[in-house]
């Protein structure tokens, strides 16, 4: 019998497959009573959740591929001919979207990769930090439990070099996966800025697509969101923000449970494009750190950012992040192509995952007086928190089905 909890790095023997680069692919478990998470080296990937529902079966419950079968999935998203949408992944240097791929920043204009469409940067360029096969930390434990707390984690790193993707000064970057108490998922990021002169931006997240029903082929219409926000990104028709709003009386008011597939749908000012894919400013106290040197005086402080409820299963997903925001995004684009699988074979169906992305807003760098700063300084020191806390609803948090068997066919692969 395996412990409670703990971790290890998969032995994949001969199955071992290379990463797109040829490196070696690395591939951990945690676990501990009510969660089982697998990660990879590739990407800084989260490619399984598995948590029990109300009657205590256990299912995976996020998007994604086989790994080591079907690895292939993961080699790059399908706005570059790949299987994926970023399921999962580490996003940086800076995700959501930068106006016009440009950005001034200490009285010099920088030019990062117009990598959407010919026009906006788009979750760190071409090769975002998703497309790098990140390391294992030098000179200490890479997996283990916490001394401290006892928690098993994971430490995954990489030097990201000044003028990636037009990018200025050189990062060193860590990623902390660990499991708190018995099915909290905690992801802590930090950023190291190496430049003595220069400054840069930073804005980093994971991708993990969500279904709390365990069914990718299903949609997640049915799945009730609140979230602590009452203002909301508007965006023009290229997703970039154009002003702060209220949500009130709006097809983006989550204030209360609301289910996703009740107003997805809306013919509304808010929606240029299909569903919904918006930055949420928080409400409550909480902070990322960009502190200008090494020095500690303490962590990043979380608040609560969310709460889903699944009705079929009883599952429960809350969110907790130092960040200022968090990116709603509906799977406007999953299936990316037709017939797509994922795990097992099954075909992933229309919509059939929810983002929650803990960030700070889209396009910060061109808005400094209006959202907070994203600015890393010479020397300076960026850390952020955000918590998974999963469990089983309570009555009160569960809003029934409406939406049928919720499977559906992304339009034009009818």
């Amino acid at each position: 019998d395996s412990p409670s909890s703990g971790v290890r790095r998969l032995d994949l023997g001969t199955a071992a497959p290379k990463t797109p680069d040829g490196e070696e692919l690395r591939v951990y478990e945690l676990w501990a009573k009510g969660i089982r998470v697998q990660v990879l080296s590739w990407g800084c990937y989260i490619s399984k959740v598995l948590v029990p529902d109300a009657r205590g079966t256990w299912d995976d419950v996020v998007l994604g591929f086989d790994v080591p079968e079907d690895f292939e999935g993961y080699h790059k998203p399908g706005l570059y001919g790949g299987r994926s949408h970023w399921f999962g992944c580490v996003i940086g240097r800076y995700c959501g979207r930068i106006a016009g791929g440009r950005f001034e920043l200490d009285g010099k204009v920088y030019n990062v990769d117009k990598n959407l469409n010919g026009e906006h940067h788009l979750h760190g360029g071409t090769r975002g930090w998703d497309q790098y096969n990140w390391q294992e930390v030098s000179g200490r434990p890479s997996c283990g439990l916490d001394p401290d707390t006892g928690e098993p984690f994971v430490v995954l790193t990489r030097r990201s070099l000044a003028g990636e993707e037009g990018y200025p000064a050189t990062l060193d970057v860590t990623v902390r996966y660990s499991i708190a108490g018995n099915s909290t998922l905690s992801i802590q990021y930090e950023a190291l800025n190496l430049d003595p002169d220069l400054s840069t931006v930073i804005n980093m997240t994971n991708h993990s697509y969500f279904n709390l029903s365990g069914d990718c082929s299903r949609s997640i219409y049915n799945h009730a969101l609140k979230l602590e926000s009452s203002k909301v990104c508007a965006v023009d028709p290229g997703g970039v923000p154009i002003e702060i709003r209220d949500v009130e009386s709006t097809p983006l008011d989550f204030t209360c449970l609301r289910r996703l597939g009740d107003h997805i749908g809306d013919d509304d000012e808010h929606f240029h494009g299909p569903g919904y894919d918006h930055s949420f400013v928080l409400t409550g106290s909480g902070a990322t750190l960009f502190q200008t040197s090494t020095r500690s005086d303490g962590g990043p402080i979380m608040r609560r950012a969310a709460l889903v409820t699944e009705p079929g299963s009883g599952r429960r997903l809350e969110v907790f992040t130092s960040e200022p925001a968090i990116h709603l995004y509906s799977a406007n684009h999953v299936p990316w192509a037709k017939d797509a699988t994922g795990k097992a074979g099954v075909k992933f169906g229309y919509r059939s995952g929810f983002c929650l992305e803990t960030q700070h807003l889209p396009d910060s760098p061109n808005n400094p007086e209006e959202y907070p700063s994203t600015v890393l300084a010479p020397g300076g020191h960026f850390r952020s928190a955000t918590a998974f806390c999963f469990g089983v609803a309570e009555a009160d948090e569960i809003l029934g089905s409406v939406h049928g068997d919720a499977r559906l066919c992304r339009p034009g692969f009818e």
